[in-house]
């Protein structure tokens, strides 16, 4: 089976946002804080998480720099170098 572009797209896409969730999750983010600090709504963030929205490429950027604090400080305590 041929796999296409928008194919690859979508579970490059379904990639990137499990991660973003499984980040979220793990630094004990809501749904609403990440919401607020990228400025949309709670339902949105939920949305996005169950593959019910898609993210634009540029909001799928903000809602990584709004975890990327605390990606490194979760990186920070599996390498011991955190608190």
């Amino acid at each position: 089976m041929r796999v296409n572009f928008l194919d690859e797209f979508d579970m490059l896409l379904r990639r990137e946002v499990r991660r973003l969730r499984r980040v979220r999750l793990a630094s004990e983010v809501s749904q609403a804080e990440l919401a607020r600090r990228v400025g949309i709504s709670e339902s949105q963030v939920f949305a996005i998480e169950k593959g019910r929205a898609r993210p634009s490429t540029e909001l799928l950027e903000q809602l990584a720099t709004a975890l990327e604090g605390e990606a490194s400080h979760l990186n920070d305590i599996r390498n011991g170098s955190g608190v």
